[in-house]
């Protein structure tokens, strides 16, 4: 994929999510790329978000106790704990909606949450340049940018399960959700036990 065709398809999610979401499917990369593209995204994602903490650290600013956990200010702990949670994402999405009468394949979900990953690193790189010298700027852009992406995830949904509506969409994605939260909080607590400084 060259700049300009990724510039296009940038574009293209932003303004028409769901052609976006048409054409990423209609590529239809194997699934072991895929695989490999997701785990990928977390090794970026976990670079760039390490050296975000480095440059403007999140700390309480009446205390000055930094309010990141200490495992997660390891790269390796958030891109595994990252890698985890999109890879129940991709199957609980998948298991979930197929139940509500979705016809998504494996593949259709992993190409979109890559390309979100893709996404979100292109954020990270924003705030890296941003936050540093416009803070409240910097606090702004990530609000539209996190609601936005929210409205995307749930366009992609619709697309990938064939949906009518994107409600139903919301609907797989809210039973998703609660459905990991009893998985993750369980990764959390050995990852944080495993650590030192984690609990």
């Amino acid at each position: 994929m060259n700049a300009g065709l990724m510039q296009d398809l940038v574009l293209q999610t932003l303004t028409a999510p769901r052609a976006a979401a048409g054409r990423l499917m209609a590529v239809g990369l194997p699934l072991q790329w895929l695989w490999m593209a997701l785990a990928l995204m977390c090794i970026l994602n976990a670079i760039v978000y390490s050296i975000s903490l480095m440059l403007v650290p999140v700390v309480d600013p009446v205390t000055g106790t930094q309010l990141v956990p200490g495992m997660f200010q390891s790269p390796f702990v958030f891109a595994g704990f990252l890698g985890v949670a999109l890879v129940l994402t991709v199957l609980m999405l998948g298991w979930v909606g197929r139940g509500m009468g979705g016809q998504a394949q494996t593949g259709d979900l992993l190409v979109l949450i890559v390309w979100m990953q893709v996404l979100r690193l292109g954020v990270q790189l924003v705030m890296l340049v941003v936050a540093p010298v416009a803070p409240v700027l910097g606090a702004f852009f990530i609000v539209v940018a996190s609601f936005w992406g929210l409205v995307i995830l749930c366009v992609f949904i619709q697309a990938a399960h064939r949906f009518e509506t994107v409600f139903k969409a919301v609907l797989v994605l809210i039973v998703a959700v609660l459905a990991m939260a009893a998985g993750l909080s369980l990764v959390l607590g050995a990852v944080g036990t495993a650590i030192p400084g984690g609990s």
